[in-house]
């Protein structure tokens, strides 16, 4: 193999004569010679000058600015690690043709570059968790970067070359392979620890708004929308049918009601909404109902009788609130004697108002007698109690007792 020193001179380019640089001549089949120089300290050029393609030690081109190899990244300065908030901070980038920015904490930073003063927002270039960014920082001299929320922190190297390396999302990483966010590293995702969303249009997370999804759902009752309500099949007991709504989701109220036959299933047409009225014909309050009033064993009115005393002292018929039903008085008196009704626990006859005055009639004879039936329908409040006296005067404030033996009086209350 064959080797030729060449020795460059290019006195008109304005640097320093070159080395002396080995070249391996002839370059294997199929291959096109190029020849590179090495230099320890690389040149500087102006504009218009020509220079040789520059290659390091081993023979590896020189990339990019001319500043680094191919090889990797080659850091010169660090500066002090930047804790990132979420109000804008800034600082000096270091040395170095190239900076790379590391983000070593748990949630996403967004930086910027500026020459002296520079102010970051979140519209920035974003630097993931863990990840990476590279700058060519030019005449840029300050770096600023804020976070979305939360804190974290970037070590920032300056250099040359181009780094390698892994993780994040702003970084030059490795080519596939999963990537792992740290939880609620992801402003727009959310952390696992979020709240569900208040409301439906509120501006929440991904976690929040999939929590809320999953409150809604336990609230939710799935109906069978049909336009018109069907007829379903008995079922036995202990199963089920679907609960029938309309196209819009509200409930079809009848369905499923036993009109006609025990276990059938008969529907009813609602044609009515608001105020219902019902009765038994095709038109409001011309047809009456058909009432038949069954006898019952219990549940009616309390009686009580009385043959009036030759005196006026009251009688309490209830010592508490109450109601009226129905009064019958007879007598066989050829005067009429009157019935005063209280709304009290107790009373002295004469004295006070009475709520009902009722005339016991006078008799023809002894042997006929005379009455009067009084009914009160569904009743005369008493909010105190029920007392009453008999006396022959028609006043209220009349003291005169009937005679002994003379007249009956019978109250039917509750």
């Amino acid at each position: 193999m064959w080797k030729l020193w060449l020795a460059l001179c290019f006195v008109t380019l304005g640097f320093a004569p070159a080395q002396a640089q080995p070249v391996t001549l002839p370059p294997p089949a199929g291959w096109t010679g190029i020849i590179c120089v090495y230099n320890s300290s690389q040149p500087t050029l102006t504009s218009g000058q020509a220079g040789f393609v520059q290659c390091d030690s081993h023979g590896n081109l020189v990339t990019g600015s001319g500043a680094s190899s191919s090889t990797g990244f080659a850091p010169l300065a660090y500066a002090t690690p930047l804790s990132v908030t979420t109000t804008s901070g800034s600082t000096t980038l270091p040395t170095g043709t190239v900076v790379v920015v590391y983000n070593t904490g748990s949630v996403a930073a967004y930086c910027t570059l500026g020459i002296g003063l520079a102010v970051a927002g979140t519209s920035n270039d974003q630097i993931a968790p863990g990840g990476f960014w590279t700058y060519s920082p030019g005449v840029n001299n300050t770096i600023a970067c804020i976070t979305a929320s939360s804190t974290t922190t970037l070590n920032i190297a300056g250099g040359s070359g181009s780094p390698a390396g892994s993780g994040g999302g702003g970084g030059s990483g490795g080519g596939g392979g999963a990537v792992t966010i740290a939880d609620g590293a992801d402003v727009t995702q959310g952390a696992l620890a979020d709240a569900a969303c208040a409301t439906d249009t509120g501006t929440c997370t991904q976690q929040a708004l999939i929590k809320r999804l999953l409150q809604l759902a336990d609230s939710w009752i799935p109906c069978q929308a049909a336009t018109t309500p069907t007829t379903n099949s008995p079922v036995s007991s202990g199963s089920s049918v679907p609960v029938q709504c309309n196209l819009r989701g509200v409930l079809w109220t009848n369905s499923a009601i036993d009109q006609t036959t025990p276990g059938t299933s008969n529907l009813v047409a609602a044609g009515q909404n608001g105020t219902w009225t019902v009765q038994p014909g095709n038109t409001a309050n011309t047809t009456p109902w058909l009432v038949t009033t069954t006898p019952g064993t219990s549940g009616g009115t309390s009686t009580t009788g009385n043959i009036a005393a030759n005196n006026t002292t009251a009688v309490v018929i209830k010592a508490s609130a109450g109601q009226l039903y129905g009064v019958q008085v007879y007598g066989i008196g050829t005067a009429p004697a009157y019935l005063k009704i209280y709304n009290a626990t107790s009373a002295t006859c004469g004295s006070g108002t009475p709520v009902k005055r009722l005339m016991i009639p006078a008799a023809s004879t002894a042997a006929n007698g005379a009455g009067s039936n009084i009914s009160f329908g569904s009743g005369v409040a008493f909010g105190t109690g029920i007392t009453y006296c008999v006396t022959t005067g028609i006043t209220d404030a009349d003291t005169s007792a009937p005679a002994a033996s003379t007249y009956l009086v019978n109250l039917d209350w509750k």
